[in-house]
């Protein structure tokens, strides 16, 4: 099997569905179930990059006489340029979606194995946050210490393991700010830096993960910081944080 000469993907002997295993499928083993639905719907009047979400569909309007010639040439071009923006988008988002799963699955196996060592303060690390002055509050504790993240939908910075950054930075570029700490086990930590990536380069890293690893931040100054996207990592700190560990300098 050669694929189709318009979509270069298809040629390639071991990828599936148009590498696109999230969208598509190909019991045959000739054409995706996606590239058919793609391909009728484009001879019926529009069209949706499935993998992209609603709102998507572009009207379609065939010239007089049918579908041929220069037509077909159009066709062609623009399920190319499907294949080469709806596949990696999906693959992506799908990438995106298999790690998150691997992470969270790390994490439930782990509390598992550490159920004794849940709320251990002494068997911990303290993350560190600088909020006030400037900085948004995002880490909240109540009555009792607990954490909680909020909002859920910018990204995380903290310091680790110990407040010189934290100092650094409430003296230098916060002042009137407080600094916010709060443990997580030691297992949780040495995960968070199993995955974490350079903040240089970060998007070209084929290590990010598609967004998921956290970044390691300001590696000139004192300390080491964690920038955590959003929302995941979010609930697994509040999820894993030790209970009643919360307090504010």
């Amino acid at each position: 099997m050669m694929g189709d000469m318009n979509a270069p993907i298809s040629q390639h002997r071991y990828l599936y569905a148009g590498n696109n295993p999230v969208n598509g499928i190909d019991p045959s083993g000739e054409e995706t179930l996606m590239s058919i639905s793609f391909s009728s719907s484009f001879m019926f009047g529009s069209f949706e990059l499935p993998g992209m979400g609603g709102g998507n569909e572009l009207p379609v309007q065939p010239p007089s006489g049918g579908v041929g010639g220069g037509w077909q040439i159009g066709l062609g071009a623009a399920y190319a340029t499907y294949l080469a923006v709806g596949s990696y988008y999906a693959l992506s988002k799908g990438s995106q979606i298999l790690n998150a799963h691997r992470i969270e699955t790390e994490i439930e196996l782990e509390e598992n194995d550490h159920e004794d060592e849940r709320n251990d303060q002494d068997d911990a690390i303290t993350y560190f946050r600088v909020q006030g002055g400037g900085s948004k509050y995002l880490v909240h504790f109540d009555v009792a210490g607990n954490v909680n993240i909020n909002p859920k939908d910018v990204p995380l910075n903290l310091s680790v393991g110990t407040s010189e950054h934290a100092e650094f930075f409430q003296t230098l570029r916060r002042p009137g700010g407080r600094i916010y700490e709060f443990k997580v086990p030691k297992w949780f930590h040495a995960m968070v830096m199993e995955n974490a990536v350079a903040q240089a380069f970060y998007n070209m890293n084929p290590q990010n993960q598609e967004g998921i690893a956290p970044k390691i931040t300001d590696s000139t100054t004192l300390g080491l910081t964690l920038e955590f996207n959003p929302p995941l990592w979010h609930q697994w700190i509040e999820e894993v944080a030790i209970s009643g560990s919360g307090k504010v300098r």
